[in-house]
């Protein structure tokens, strides 16, 4: 049930249980790491200084396209629309995360509205 287009979609990253005295103190570092994977949305990396790996981005090529050599990479895709702590348990975050995951929901939607 794998469908790689899923990764052209618009999502959001929710690190759970961050009540947790360990997960709590790594949130920063990890928010970072996982923010910085994945490439700007609408970004040309084809001419940028950072393109150290020479690979096109979503944005220049059909999703069913593959990049030089090889099929497209995981920082080939766009980055996470946002990476928000979360813990149910504790109430924690929730009304963030629910903000997230609406305007996620509402990039997908008007990406895919017909044009008049």
């Amino acid at each position: 049930m794998y469908n790689p287009q899923y990764l052209e979609r618009p999502y959001v990253v929710v690190l759970n249980k961050i009540d947790l005295p360990k997960a709590h103190d790594r949130l920063s570092s990890l928010a970072l790491a996982i923010s910085s994977i994945g490439c700007e949305e609408g970004q040309d990396i084809s001419g940028s200084k950072d393109n150290l790996n020479g690979h096109v981005s979503k944005h220049q090529v059909s999703s069913e396209a593959t990049v030089e050599g090889g099929e497209k990479q995981l920082g080939d895709y766009p980055r996470p629309q946002a990476v928000v702590a979360a813990s149910v348990l504790r109430h924690i975050g929730i009304d963030e995360m629910l903000k997230e995951i609406r305007a996620a929901l509402r990039k997908c939607f008007d990406h895919k509205l017909p044009e008049q």
